[in-house]
């Protein structure tokens, strides 16, 4: 088995998708571009401090409780997204102001390096790696269950473990579905 960027063991096969942090380089690099507002919480930073004082395996749960408000939910309200993220996801509420701390920058921004090092510099997020190969992807629609999960997990491990492989892309034709 191999490590997380961190040097965190990877102990399972699930574990073995490795998503480069969803991108949070990026985010940080939106972010701090421009103005934070004092009561903004980054959602990149505030996972980075979780990841770093609770483990890698907070990271999951923490963004689909952020995910759940913002996308289906329509919460907007970052600041308070966060909270109660947090609060649901079993975390102490103090996390929430490491959304303007600066001090985890070279972090985030050394894993969207190692991301983009990965895929390549013409690519952007999300990152999947599985078993030493990465690609930019997948997106999907909605979310797939039981059975249709596992074929798509081992159709994007076969095209990402082929050297030859690069692009597969369509037009979107449906907005996401939550739920």
């Amino acid at each position: 088995m191999g490590s997380l960027p961190d040097g965190e063991p990877v102990s399972s096969e699930a574990d073995q998708v490795l998503m480069l942090r969803h991108g949070p380089g990026f985010a940080l690099e939106m972010a701090r571009a421009a103005p934070v507002p004092p009561d903004a919480s980054s959602a990149p930073t505030v996972r980075t401090a979780a990841a770093r004082d609770h483990g890698e395996k907070i990271v999951e749960p923490l963004y689909t409780e952020m995910g759940t408000r913002i996308h289906p939910g329509g919460n907007e309200n970052y600041q308070e997204v966060t909270g109660l993220a947090l609060e649901a996801a079993g975390l102490p509420a103090e996390l929430a102001g490491a959304g303007t701390d600066t001090t985890l920058d070279a972090t985030i921004r050394t894993s969207h390096d190692e991301a983009m090092t990965a895929i390549g510099p013409d690519l952007g997020t999300p990152v999947v790696r599985i078993d030493g190969s990465a690609c930019f992807g997948p997106v999907l629609a909605q979310v797939p269950r039981g059975e249709a999960a596992g074929r798509i997990f081992d159709g994007v491990r076969a095209l990402t473990g082929f050297e030859y492989f690069f692009e597969l892309k369509r037009t979107r034709t449906a907005e996401p579905v939550f739920g």
